[in-house]
């Protein structure tokens, strides 16, 4: 053999398979081997994920956290021997230093009798530092510094201290990082919070008998379990554990320990923000935006089950499936003096998550056959009524084919459009104008109507009745161009109070199918239609928004884009009121005018026309709706 070729990790190769595999710590016969280790010091976050208010000091990109929290270079690094047996330090010590920002450390050969080692990194700092790292410790751990001097003379919040202020509180905090391993196991490792919680809980149990192996599992499932987690991420000191679920449980600590847990208020504005985004719309603005999107959508879940855990619910399992949690009554918030919305979480294939409880749908599609496009379509059994509804947001402009009746055709040229941030009506489905989305032409609708001229008032009974005068409406303003703001708000103004005559195409005391721009054997839905939907959907304690749990498909419009360029920043600008659905009126009720609002959860009725008297306003026949159509 010619050694002259033969490197160092060859030699430690053959040097190490020489030496007992036993697992069991505390084998009957110590041997002296020699094992090399490299190594990782600090907590590793997901690499793309949006920052919060509550971690503004954290140092580093706010949108690309990358261990933001690692040992800082020339840490000292310390290994301890560790008897086989008792797991106790035998007094043998090798200590290196972190080399880089990226709290690396390396050893090249350690000379051992027993393959455990305790290793601890000696990271301190002081409490402006830990909070410019983005750094926890133990309870006495400061979350704020002083400084002498007046807030006044700090000047703009977040400037540089002036010289002369300096910190008063130099103290050196440790940052507790530490792992205890077996080095048959590991040549590379990550050093971090989780392998500093095991330290204990592995020699307690170590002491009980129970062999090292087993030990180190029992004591991640213990502090997974803690945090309302049950399943086995890997090692804690396994680095690619650690670059993958394992980091989002790291980052779930640093924020529930930066802000305290259980933070209902939080966590529920957290979950408002985040819910209800059509993973199309985000998909739809590329790569860095959807991992962005998902990795805080990720990170969001550890925290509601640490959150489940923190409230005794308990471990999600399969018979508990469907089971909902308030995370915060609206009568709770009134002590911050903040108003958030109500949020659930519900119990879905063994996990808590973000959502309202599941009704009973069957899914299915449907081809228009006018241009091809298929739709997702959602089918209901409320005690023997069917409906069936479409559960994506119509998306038909063809005024092209023989087949489209010419009225349509018509009616429809100018009349719709797509949202900006969805340029091919793809994501959210197409604007109509309410005149067009019922197929009908201004000149077809009878705006010879009648404008309010008085109101008589009865004393005795103190009812209202309006008084109103037949009106021609200007030709002119029977084909307005929503684009002349000029003529358009001169119609607007000068017919706003005048009631459209719907009596063509609504009849009473029975329900109206209007076919409009849907597809042969589908109509518009009408008022009592919306009303049975959304009526059995609260009824079975869901939502209609919650399209995982009615089936009916994302409701919300959520403004998302990039901001500036390079740097992927979600930016949702989300509206709590839905753009408005076409629906047919009741002429038996003037507020249920022309289309319906999706707001927090339940329908409503409602628009600006409404404060004229609840009637169909000149330009209600211009607004823009989505239309979802339900089957004859």
């Amino acid at each position: 053999m010619n050694f002259n070729k033969i490197t160092l990790a060859a030699l430690m190769a053959l040097l190490l398979a020489a030496c007992s595999d036993n697992d069991v710590a505390g084998g009957t016969e110590e041997e002296t081997c020699v094992y090399s280790l490299a190594g990782q010091g600090g907590n590793v976050y997901p690499q793309l994920l949006k920052m919060r208010s509550d971690e503004s000091g954290m140092a580093g990109d706010s949108q690309n956290v990358k261990g933001s929290s690692f040992a800082k270079n020339g840490t000292p690094v310390v290994v301890y021997e560790l008897d086989s047996l008792t797991l106790v330090a035998t007094g043998r010590t090798f200590v290196d230093t972190v080399y880089n920002d990226d709290g690396q450390f390396t050893f090249g050969e350690l000379s051992l009798s027993s393959p455990y080692v305790l290793i601890e990194i000696k990271d301190s700092c002081t409490a402006y530092e830990g909070w410019r790292r983005g750094l926890w410790s133990s309870s006495a751990y400061p979350m704020s510094y002083e400084v002498p001097c007046n807030y006044d003379s700090l000047g703009a919040y977040g400037a540089a201290l002036p010289s002369s202020c300096g910190i008063t509180d130099t103290t050196k905090y440790p940052v507790p990082l530490g792992a205890v391993v077996d080095l048959r196991k590991y040549k590379e490792i990550s050093v971090n919070s989780l392998t500093y919680m095991k330290i204990s809980i592995v020699k307690k149990y170590v002491d009980e008998g129970m062999d090292f192996a087993a030990a180190s599992k029992k004591a991640e499932s213990e502090i997974l379990e803690g945090y309302g987690i049950y399943e086995d991420f890997g090692d804690f000191e396994s680095p690619k554990s650690v670059n993958g679920e394992l980091s989002y449980v790291l980052r779930m600590i640093f924020r529930t320990m930066r802000r305290g847990s259980p933070f209902e208020v939080g966590l529920s504005e957290d979950m408002d923000f985040f819910y209800g985004v059509s993973p199309a719309a985000v998909a739809a603005l590329g790569s860095s935006a959807e991992k962005l999107y998902l990795n805080t959508l990720k990170s969001l879940e550890y925290e509601i089950a640490y959150f489940a855990h923190e409230k005794g619910y308990g471990q999600c399992t399969e018979s508990r499936e469907n089971e909902t949690h308030s995370v915060m009554d609206r009568s709770e918030d009134a002590s911050f003096g903040l108003f958030v919305s109500s949020a659930s979480i519900v119990c879905r294939s063994n996990k808590w998550v973000q959502g309202w409880k599941k009704v009973d749908f069957e899914r299915g599609t449907m081809v228009d056959d006018r241009d091809g496009k298929t739709y997702k379509t959602v089918t209901y059994n409320w005690d023997g009524v069917t409906q069936t509804w479409m559960a994506q947001n119509l998306n038909y402009v063809d005024t092209t084919s023989t087949g489209v009746d010419s009225a349509l055709k018509s009616n429809l040229l100018g009349a719709t459009k797509c949202d900006k941030i969805d340029p091919s009506c793809e994501i959210y489905g197409r604007y109509y104008m309410w005149h067009a989305a019922m197929n009908l032409g201004l000149s077809d609708l009878n705006l010879t109507s009648a404008l309010l001229r008085d109101v008589e008032y009865d004393d005795e009974s103190g009812e209202e009745t309006d008084i109103w005068d037949t009106v021609a409406v200007e030709s002119s303003c029977l084909s307005a161009d929503r684009s002349d703001s000029a003529e358009f708000e001169y119609c607007r103004f000068k017919y706003e109070r005048c009631r459209v005559d719907n009596s063509a195409f609504t009849r009473q005391s029975e329900r109206v199918a209007h076919q409009g721009v849907c597809p042969d054997g589908w109509r518009i839905p009408n008022k009592e239609d919306w009303e049975i939907l959304a009526e059995n959907v609260s009824k079975q304690g869901a939502i209609l928004g919650d399209a995982g749990g009615s089936g009916f498909g994302h409701m919300d419009l959520t403004v998302m884009d990039f901001v500036d360029g390079e740097i992927p920043e979600l930016r949702m600008n989300y509206k709590k009121v839905a753009p408005g659905f076409a629906s047919v009126p009741d002429v038996n009720d003037a507020r249920q005018f022309a289309y319906v609002f999706y707001v927090s959860g339940k329908f409503s009725t409602g628009s600006s026309s409404e404060y004229y008297y609840g009637n169909i306003g000149f330009d209600d026949l211009y607004r823009d709706v989505y239309v979802r159509c339900i089957k004859n």
